[in-house]
């Protein structure tokens, strides 16, 4: 689906900042394999396998979907143990191959979800770098934790995906020096989760101090629901 910007309220600057977003919805990033997050689920209730790593409401019969479920529940920012891990990418791979259409999703669609995807995808023949390929087919903010980072380089025997990709910790600041200004994209480079929803257009966020880095500039942020 396209991108478009979330408009969202700043108290620092006293008005609307308008962020764009990494993905909208979910996106199809292999034959049949689909990704996303829990708000848009209703674009996959056509699909043959639902795999639920948050939680799943009991309204979605409700909605209409008469597939299968596989529920794969994962903390959040974690990992699975390896064994389980391995039964749950063998078991996705095999229904992939199988023809059936597949979504995977957490609750933003970014850490657990990018996480189980790379996998999968490793499986599936993108061997040289698949956070690199989910991210660009995808959403910059796939797989968002050094935990995840590290399975997924330790799973490939890489360690040049960990250095590739590690999480380097926000600096904090109590003022700005320059106004915020989102170009094309931002840099992702924190694990903070609260950053990455309003990154990506969730507007329910509670009010949150916190900094980034885009394009070398520190910024604070104080989002609240618009």
């Amino acid at each position: 689906m396209s991108k478009k910007n979330t408009a969202i309220y700043n108290n620092f600057w006293n008005k609307t900042t308008y962020i764009p977003t990494c993905h909208v919805g979910f996106s199809e990033v292999y034959k049949n394999l689909f990704v996303g997050g829990i708000y848009n689920i209703d674009d996959v209730l056509d699909k043959n396998i639902l795999v639920p790593l948050d939680k799943l409401d009991g309204d979605i019969w409700k909605k209409g979907f008469y597939g299968e479920i596989y529920y794969v529940p994962i903390e959040d920012f974690s990992v699975l143990p390896s064994e389980i891990e391995s039964r749950v990418v063998d078991y996705i791979v095999l229904k992939l191959k199988e023809g059936k259409s597949i979504a995977i999703f957490c609750l933003g669609g970014h850490g657990r979800t990018g996480y189980i995807a790379s996998l999968v995808l490793y499986r599936l023949g993108v061997t040289q770098d698949p956070i690199g390929y989910l991210r660009n087919k995808y959403c910059i903010g796939a797989v968002e934790t050094n935990v995840q980072i590290q399975r997924i380089s330790d799973v490939l025997d890489d360690i040049t995906i960990f250095d590739r990709y590690k999480v380097v910790k926000p600096i904090y600041a109590t003022k700005a020096t320059t106004p915020i200004n989102f170009i094309d994209k931002c840099c992702y480079t924190c694990d903070n989760y609260m950053v990455t929803l309003a990154l990506c257009g969730l507007t329910k966020l509670p009010k949150l101090h916190t900094n980034t880095i885009c394009d070398g500039v520190y910024i604070p942020y104080d989002f609240n629901e618009n």
